[in-house]
C-alpha cells in the first residue's frame, strides 16, 4: 500500500537512490521482484538500499577499473566480469544465478 504523506517524503528527489531503495521494499513486500539499476559510486548509499530491500541483492558488474570515485562493493551477492566476455554470456550468468537463487523459476 502506498501511502500519500509516506510517498511524498521518500519521493522528493534529495536522495534519488533512497527513493528508488524505498519504493522497491515496498513493491518487494507485495510481492514482486524488482530490479534497480542504482549507478551510484557510494558504497554506503547502496548499503542503506541493502536495509531497505528485503532480499537484496548487489549485481556487480564489473567492467574494469572504474572512475576515481567509485566505491567497488566489499561482498556483492554476485560479480560479473565483462571487460572479457560478450553480453550473452554475462547475461547468463545473472540468469542462471538468479534461477540458482530461486528468485525465478529456470525456463523450460
Amino acid at each position: 500500500m502506498l501511502d500519500e504523506t509516506e510517498t511524498s517524503a521518500h519521493l522528493n528527489g534529495a536522495d534519488p537512490i533512497g527513493s528508488l531503495g524505498w519504493l522497491a521494499g515496498v513493491l518487494v513486500a507485495g510481492g514482486s521482484v524488482v530490479v534497480i539499476a542504482g549507478n551510484t559510486p557510494e558504497r554506503a548509499a547502496r548499503e542503506r538500499v541493502r536495509d531497505l530491500v528485503p532480499g537484496f541483492v548487489e549485481v556487480f558488474v564489473d567492467g574494469g577499473p572504474g572512475p576515481d570515485d567509485y566505491e567497488e562493493p566489499f561482498a556483492p551477492e554476485l560479480r560479473v566480469p565483462t571487460l572479457d566476455r560478450d553480453e550473452a554470456a554475462s547475461t547468463a550468468q545473472l540468469v542462471s544465478w538468479l534461477e540458482d537463487a530461486g528468485v525465478f523459476p529456470p525456463e523450460a
